[in-house]
This record gives structure tokens, sequence and C-alpha cells, in this order.
């Protein structure tokens, strides 16, 4: 009843609406079951094959089966079910006219190629497609009837409690979860193992030459690789799938290319790349689609993520080895037989570009374009976005444990190592990541470091963690081959560079307002840093000794101090923030910095900007950002702001004193100079900290007043250095270079003059080494 109330004719269209969506639900849900029942029954037919190996026998002694892998398959139906499935027809029906799949594929290849290209990558196609549409479907709220019949909520009992959310569409059990698993592990040691195991079926021996290419070399069996594989096979799947099994693609890709040796026939080599690239392609689609989705990510993304990402790199460098052919090869003629099949890989290739293109963008890698008559190219900009993008921490994990001998090959017998070109290419898109997010790579790479502090926190002195930064960052900066440079030696700052000096600002700006914060609840800077803050900070310091000092005054020193510079009201943020993330780098120094560094830190404190210095700000700040100053207003709102970074000034300007006087690199005259320099130095924008405060009775050249302001910069610098060791010399140095300018200044003839250390003396100059000398005597 009423204006908003739906007609019949609307109720009835959409109750029409919900009965269909119900019934797209129930088909959809019915799909998935059939799926995960054949994947079942997949795994229970691997666990009851008996394998011919004598050495791998299962205990007990039975005789292995006389029946091959694939036949023993399709003896228990698996085939005439997936064809179901791909049909449309329900299970019941698998026994009628629906014929036998490998009776039908005889160009697929042998056992292994079958199983994988027919059974494995249609199944996993089919998860994927029938959870894609189960995601995307809407939450509903189950309904019950009630007493009286009605359709209500689901609500048990009569007490107000927090309602479970019900199950979504199509949900799997552990069960199928661990069958899942298991399928996968299955898909990768027939597919990507061999790979690692026999890399001459992959890749073709450099130089390329026309006998190189057609000859086919016998390879020893071996299940090396497998076998490292298999130990880290998490235990919920080691009692599910054999170990024989993981270990069948292995010795079937070695016995099927040994079977080659010495045929008449030449072996297409442009065939054989194309075929191995579009099963790599297949795989690492069929594999990351799935593992991608919401339902699975959790679970079995982090141990397939790595196996996706080298498919990927392997197809990627099979498209390098077509493109070497068109180039540096000339080929002979093929028989029609070969260029039919030929045509036949051009064309799946052809079909699944597309596909591999949207999934190397939802794992953030950059594809390398290899021109090839051979390769179909694909337009970017048809490229969609069909698969939520990897996280980049996830990725930077992946990485890792492919550095760290995931993607080895057997190279040489018994000696597994990862190739020169995969190293590179890994680097690359690790390089890409920190483009992005430089915390993720560092968190991974860096704090994940075992070293002392355990992973709950940690400390600058890690020396584990600051050989990891060190590592990273060389990685990170390392100048690509034919880099332009100018005419100072220096290269061109590039746009990862840009980057990396962009987040490391951020950083310290984070790392700056946690100190203030900190301050403000506290009243101290607290020593515990998390681990992740400690790696960012000592990548921050790798960095810097990596980077070359153009970029750094062009994109980090000199972006660091711009608000200093260009601000001249305190109360703006741009100059308190700059502080700050200053106060943060000096901090977070290390004990130990090789001499380029510290000469890179010292231009950055002591560079002239108009008559000023960053050593001259803080010091400035940590004078006259006091609460208690009578020139502050009581009622200024940012007083405890103005307190919280006044005491971070003071902690920074005692780590710029150490880090200045244990320097033996700098003459003890030059620090005591340019100690009193910044004593001496003009106050423009502290006076005073609001620009809404003024004081009637001073004026801003009134010689009074700068001296008083000298008299404090004073007796905040010798406060400082109350701080610093005791076996520091900078205390001594200044008063002995204040009171060589003292007499100076008293020294009334000539002759005084031309006495060893005296010399001719401002009066400015000549009043702050008096208010120093005090404050030191004192």
């Amino acid at each position: 009843k009423g204006p908003l109330s739906l007609s019949l004719g609307e109720q009835l269209v959409m109750a029409q609406m919900s009965a269909a969506h119900a019934s797209e639900t129930v088909k959809l849900e019915r799909k998935a079951a059939r799926v995960l029942a054949v994947v079942r029954c997949f795994v229970g037919v691997l666990r009851s094959y008996q394998w011919a190996d004598a050495s791998i026998l299962p205990r007990g002694g039975v005789k292995a089966s006389s029946l091959s892998l694939a036949d023993h398959i399709d003896s228990g139906g698996i085939f005439r079910q997936i064809h179901g499935i791909s049909a449309g027809h329900t299970l019941e029906d698998r026994h009628g006219s629906i014929p036998v799949l490998v009776s039908e594929a005889d160009d697929v290849g042998g056992d292994r190629e079958r199983i994988l290209l027919l059974i494995v990558i249609p199944l996993l196609k089919h998860l994927t497609d029938c959870y894609t549409e189960l995601d995307k479907l809407p939450q509903t709220t189950r309904q019950v009837e009630d007493d009286r019949g009605n359709l209500t909520s689901d609500n048990r009992g009569k007490r107000k409690t927090k309602q479970s959310a019900p199950p979504p569409p199509g949900m799997l059990s552990l069960n199928d979860y661990t069958n899942v698993a298991c399928l996968l592990e299955f898909v990768v040691s027939v597919s990507l193992v061999p790979c690692l195991e026999f890399p001459s079926l992959c890749f073709p021996a450099l130089p390329l030459s026309p006998e190189g290419c057609s000859r086919a070399e016998a390879v020893e069996v071996s299940t090396l690789m497998s076998q490292r594989r298999c130990r880290a096979l998490p235990k919920s799947l080691a009692g599910r799938i054999s170990r024989q099994s993981l270990a069948w693609g292995t010795k079937t890709a070695a016995e099927s290319q040994n079977l080659k040796v010495g045929e008449a026939t030449s072996c297409n080599i442009v065939t054989r790349l194309l075929e191995k690239h579009n099963e790599m392609a297949r795989v690492a689609i069929s594999v990351g689609k799935l593992v991608l989705l919401d339902r699975f990510r959790p679970m079995l993304l982090p141990r397939h993520l790595g196996d996706v990402y080298l498919c990927v790199f392997i197809a990627e460098r099979l498209r390098w080895y077509l493109m070497k052919l068109d180039k540096d090869v000339k080929l002979p003629s093929f028989s029609s037989r070969e260029n039919q099949l030929l045509d036949q890989a051009k064309a799946t290739q052809e079909k699944i570009a597309t596909e591999l293109s949207e999934l190397e963008r939802a794992l953030r890698i950059s594809s390398l374009e290899f021109q090839s008559s051979h390769i179909a190219s694909v337009r970017m900009s048809t490229v969609k976005q069909v698969t939520k993008s990897v996280d980049p921490r996830e990725s930077a994990l992946a990485y890792r444990n492919l550095l760290g001998g995931g993607a080895a090959m057997l190279l040489a017998p018994n000696r597994p190592c990862t190739p020169t070109w995969l190293r590179i290419r890994l680097g690359q898109c690790l390089t890409n990541i920190a483009r992005d997010d430089l915390e993720s790579v560092v968190d991974v790479f860096v704090a994940s470091a075992h070293g002392p502090g355990g992973n709950d926190g940690g400390h600058l002195d890690d020396e584990i963690m600051t050989g990891a930064a060190a590592r990273l960052a060389r990685a990170l900066c390392a100048r690509p081959l034919g880099a332009k440079t100018t005419s100072d030696g220096a290269a061109n700052t590039n746009p990862l560079e840009r980057s990396l000096c962009r987040q490391l600002i951020q950083f310290l700006e984070e790392d700056g307002r946690r100190y203030i914060a900190e301050i403000k609840v506290k009243n101290e800077i607290g020593l515990a840093r998390p681990r992740v803050s400690v790696a960012m900070a000592l990548t921050l310091w790798a960095t810097i000794s990596q980077l070359a000092v153009s970029t750094l005054d062009e994109c980090f020193f000199g972006a660091l101090s711009k608000g200093l510079f260009d601000s001249q009201d305190w109360e703006n943020e741009a100059p308190r923030q700059s502080a700050a993330s200053i106060a943060s780098l000096m901090i977070t120094i290390p004990s130990l910095l090789d001499a380029s560094t510290r000469k890179k830190i010292q231009s950055f404190l002591l560079s002239d900007h108009d008559g000023f210095t960053v050593l001259t700000w803080i010091l400035n700040a940590s004078t006259f950002l006091t609460d208690g100053d009578q020139i502050v207003s009581e009622v200024n709102a940012r007083s405890a702001d103005n307190a919280a970074l006044c005491k971070l000034m003071n902690t920074s300007l005692v780590q710029m004193l150490r880090f200045l006087s244990c320097d033996s690199n700098f003459s003890d005259s030059i620090i005591s100079d340019t100690l009193l320099q910044a004593i001496t130095s003009r106050s423009v924008g502290f006076d005073p900290v609001s620009a809404q405060v003024k004081i009637p009775h001073h004026h801003q050249s009134d010689p009074l007043e700068e001296l008083n302001k000298m008299q404090r910069r004073a007796g905040v610098t010798v406060e400082a250095m109350k701080h610093l060791p005791d076996n520091s010399p900078l205390p001594s140095n200044l008063f002995r270079r204040s009171l060589g300018l003292h007499f100076s200044s008293i020294s009334t003839t000539d002759t005084e003059l031309g006495l060893p250390g005296l010399r001719n003396v401002g009066s400015k100059e000549a009043a702050s080494a008096a208010s120093v000398l005090a404050l030191l005597c004192e």
C-alpha cells in the first residue's frame, strides 16, 4: 500500500528474476561440485596406480601395473567425465555415446602431454570458470518459514545474537582444497619440473645453428629437481599424493626425449619451441588464474605464485629463442606434416596471447617484446585487468624464493643453479616492484633477514640486516649497461632513482611524525623501533652510499630540505615537516659509514643556501621552538607540537654534532668555525614563531635582541655538547677556537694581531666567541 509499493506485475517480475538467479546459482554450484568430484577421482586414481620402477615400489612389493598411467586414468573414466563437463553432459551420461578422448588425441603427444592438455589443464579451467562466476554472485541471507508459514530471515532462538553470514555459494571443504592442491602439485611436476631437470629440452644450445637445432641429444634420467621439490611438500599433501606420481613427469619427459635420438627425420625446431612455449603459457594461465581467485588465494597462492612466474619467464625466454632463430639461423625446409604442426602451434599461440598478457598484468610483470614471424603480437590497449593484481609483498616473497634456489635448473650433473638470464630477469622485475612499493621489498629482503633481535624488533647495528640492506641497495642502484653520463662523470638520474628517493623521503616524513607523536605521549624518543622501520633506515643509508652526488642533491637532499629554505614562516607545515624528516635521518645514522657517504652528509649539512645551512636551521629551531619562550604566545595552538618538535630538534642537533666531531677527515678548526658561524647567523623565520605574535618594544634589527638570540643559540649548542661522549674532542676544540677569537677581538695593535692564531674579527663574531667561551668556562 502507498505510492512506493510495488504493483502485482512488478512483484511477479522480481520473483521471476529471483528464481532465475537462484536457478543460475544452483547450476553453477552443481557444475563446481562435478568438477571437484572429477578432481577427487583423479587424485584417487593417481594414488591407486602401481608404479613400474622397482626402486620406488610401494611397501609390500605390490606388482606394478601393466597399463600406462594414461590408460589407467582412462580406465577410471576421467577422460569421459571431463568431456561430459565440457559438453554439458551430466555424469550419468558418461557411459553413453561420448567418445574417449585418448583415442581422438593421437597428435597431442605422449602420455605426459595427453594427461596435461586433456585432463589437468581443462580441470583447472573449469574450476576457474565456475568460481569466477560464483564469486560474482551477491551474498544472500538465509530465509526459513516461521510457525505461520511465512518466510523470515533465519534467526534461531529468541535471543538477539549476531547472525553468522551464510556460506558463500559453492563453498569448498578442506578435503576439496587438499585435492585441488594435489592437482596443482601434479601439473607443476609434469610441466615445469621437467624443464628445470632437463633445460636442454626447452632451450637449444647457444650459439644457434641449423645442425644443432635439428639434432636430438640424449639426456640422463634424473629426478633430482623433483626430489628437491618433494622435500618442501606440505604435510597435508604428502599423504595424499605420492612422490612417485610427482616424479613421473620428469622420468617420462627424459624417456620420450631419448626415444627421438637417432631418428632419421629432423625435428622442426620452431615447432618444438612454439609447442613448449604454448605448454608453459597454458600452465601459467590455468594455474595463475585459479590461485589468484579469492577462494584459493590464501591457501594456494603462496606456494604456487613462484611457479607461475617461472612458467611466464620460461615462455618469455622461448619467444627470445624464436626471435634469434629469425635473425641468426637459416633453417632448412620442412615437410608438409611439419608445416601443418607449425601452423597449429602458431594458431594456439595466437589464441592464448591475450590471456597471457592479462595474466602478466595481474602479476605486475612488464613483458618484454620480441619481434618474430612466429609470434602473434598483442595490443596492450586490448588487454584488460580481469583478475585482481598480486600484492607487491606477495610478489617480492615469490622472487625471493626463486632467487634463493626455487628457479634453479640442472645445468650440470648434480649442480643445480639459476641461469644468468633468469637472475637478470628476476632482478628487473624486483626493481619494478621497488619502484612502486619499496617498503614491501625491504620487508621481504631486509627485515626478514634473521639477525640478532629476532623478528619482533631490530636495531641499527644488526650486521645481518645491514648486509641484506647493502645487497639490496646495490641491486636497486645498479646502472644499466650503456647508461649516459654527464660531463662530470656522474650518470643521469633515471626514473627508478627518482622513485627510490621519493619513497625514502616519504619514509622519513612518516618516521618524523611518529617521533613527534611519541614525544608528546612519553616526553622522550623510545629506543624500540619496528623491525621494518629499522630495515628501511638501513636500506636508506645503503642507498645513499650507492647513489651519485648529483642524484642525491637533485632528488633526495634538495627535496628533503626544500621546506626549510622555501618558507620564511615556521608556522607553515613545510619547514616543520622538513625539520622532522631531517631529524629522523640523523637519528638513524649508522655508527659506521664509509668516507664517501660521510662526505655526502657533510655537504648536505653545511652547504650554504643564501647564508643559511641545514645545521643553522636546526640550531635555530632547537633554540626558539620552546614552549616557555617569552616570544611565543601562551595561547599558541601549536605549543604542544612546538615543544615536541623542539625536543626532536635538540636530539637531531646532538646527532649532527656527534657526526661532525667523529670524522677524522674533518679538521677541528672547520668544525668549530662552522658552529660559531651557526651561532652568529641571522634568525629569519624564527622571530617570532607565530606570525601573529608581535613584540612592540623590540625591533628585528635591535642589536640587543640579536645579541640575546646569539647567546641563546650558544647556550643550546653548549648544552647539546653535554650529550657527546666523554672522549669527544669537540668541546676543547671549540673552547680553543673561541679563546683565540676573543684574544683577537681585544687586541689593539698590529703587532698583537700578527701573533699566530690572531686575526681581525667582526663584532658579531667576537660576541658569539665571548658567549661560547663564557658558557664553556662555566
